[in-house]
């Protein structure tokens, strides 16, 4: 007697999933402190929102890079 699976296990709810892409100002120290404060405020805030964060990308380049990226 076999079971059908969804009476053994529920669907899993599949969560909304994001990209966070930053581009520091400069290489100084205090601009990437500041970025990695401002991704970790995306990312809290994301988790509240129970949204998954796929990818986190840091890049000094442009569109281009981030879609290679993420791929």
């Amino acid at each position: 007697m076999s079971k059908d699976i969804r009476t053994v296990r529920p669907p899993v709810q599949l969560l909304p999933k994001a990209v966070i892409a930053v581009r520091p100002a400069s290489t100084a120290k205090a601009d990437l402190e500041v970025m990695a404060a401002q991704v970790a405020q995306m990312t809290t805030a994301c988790c509240q929102e129970n949204i998954q964060v796929d990818s986190i990308v840091i890049t000094f380049g442009g569109i281009k890079d981030i879609t290679k990226r993420v791929k």
